[in-house]
């Protein structure tokens, strides 16, 4: 699978020294001309979700030059879909910002994760629900508790549809939700808002 599980991520920290060549193959990845050019509707809503969900990300502009040279990979043999390929980038590289999660990962996972989102991107140090035994994130009430904490603090925890067998998680504040769900719309998917009703 393309998209790395976040088990994989807890124990492969990058360092700082291997993240120039992991952006150098992946901008590789972008350029490959065999590939159609990504629509620029689609492009610029790659763009805008960047915009909106890396406020403070002292690196987003990393981001946006491999946005600028991303190909259209959807329907690939090998990529699968163009937000496979751009969440792979991300994870890769360090970014919290689109991130997906294996249906049985545990909440400790999910606590990690959205810790670093929220201090790299929006500069913000929250203590996130926790729990006696670590359980699944797909166990009643677990996801809704995290936005209710993200809540909280104008922020909520959004899912995109990819019709797959994991979560593709988005944080980004309230007041965005509209704009937030245009542009995942103009990349072909769905994007889930009321996180209590779509996991209970």
């Amino acid at each position: 699978m393309i998209i790395k599980k976040i088990n994989d991520l807890l124990f492969s920290f990058k360092k700082n020294s291997s993240k120039s060549n992991k952006i150098d193959n992946n901008t590789t990845l972008a350029l490959e001309t065999n590939y159609p050019t990504l629509s620029y509707k689609a492009k610029e809503s790659y763009q805008y979700l960047a915009q909106l969900c890396l406020p403070k990300n002292t690196r987003k502009n990393e981001v946006f030059e491999f946005i600028d040279t991303l190909k259209n990979y959807d329907n690939d043999d090998d990529y699968l879909s163009t937000l496979n390929v751009f969440a792979e980038f991300l994870d890769d590289n360090d970014y919290h910002f689109i991130m997906s999660f294996d249906l049985n990962s545990e909440t400790s996972n999910l606590a990690w994760r959205l810790n670093l989102a929220l201090q790299e991107n929006y500069n913000l140090f929250l203590t996130l629900p926790s729990y006696e035994k670590d359980i699944s994130i797909s166990c009643d009430s677990v996801i809704t508790s995290f936005d209710e904490k993200l809540r909280e603090n104008d922020l909520q925890l959004s899912i995109i549809d990819t019709e797959s067998d994991e979560y593709v998680f988005l944080v980004h504040y309230i007041n965005n939700i509209k704009h937030i769900k245009t542009a995942i719309e103009h990349i072909g998917y769905c994007l889930f808002e009321n996180i209590a009703s779509e996991t209970n």
